[in-house]
């Protein structure tokens, strides 16, 4: 028995310690906040009332979320185990343990999504034309419009509808066009959709 306990110890004081407060503090603000925190953050807040929205989360935060980190963290500190391990203690809250690695399995593939379009978005980004500048493109509708395509058009008081420039004599001549339904798209918006 003395010699499995001190395997244990021996185990516990090779693990890594953090050198200072600072460098703890940093890496559980690393942990936490990400790039898919940055970007869904505000628009929860725009979906779910704006400033309203920031009432509840705020106590939720501060009566939910920072106890459970905390317990989090300072039973892992404690038991310098994973949290299958932690959760060892009690047979009850094994579950726990799993549960918490599923959910960073699934976090895990979402973050990875969300990464993987910035990266596309970057280098999409470097084509010339940008896929999202005009309306020429395959995955645009007829409904699509873009304003530097539309301005010699509508300078000269026409109509510009499915990449084609109405003017009067056009909307009189041919009834099929006078009943244009003029529902217009952005480009971009076609493009992100």
């Amino acid at each position: 028995m003395s010699g499995t306990l001190r395997e244990s110890r021996d185990s516990r004081a090779s693990r890594g310690q953090w050198s200072n407060q600072v460098e703890f503090v940093l890496s559980c603000l690393g942990s936490v906040v990400g790039l898919g925190n940055v970007w869904r953050f505000p628009y929860i807040c725009f979906i779910n009332g704006g400033g309203a929205f920031l009432i509840p989360y705020t106590i939720m935060v501060v009566a939910v979320g920072l106890p459970m980190f905390f317990l989090e963290l300072s039973m892992g500190q404690y038991a310098a185990r994973g949290p299958i391990g932690v959760y060892a203690c009690s047979p009850i809250f094994q579950g726990i343990g799993y549960s918490m690695i599923l959910i960073c399995l699934v976090g895990s593939g979402y973050y990875a999504t969300v990464i993987s379009w910035s990266i596309y978005y970057m280098v999409v980004s470097f084509f010339s034309p940008l896929p999202w500048e005009g309306c020429g493109h395959p995955h645009n509708t007829q409904d699509c419009y873009s304003k530097t395509e539309a301005k010699p058009c509508e300078d000269n008081n026409g109509t510009w509808y499915n990449q084609t420039c109405y003017n009067i004599s056009d909307l009189m001549l041919h009834p099929q066009v006078k009943n244009l339904s003029l529902h217009t798209v952005s480009a971009s918006e076609e493009y992100f959709k």
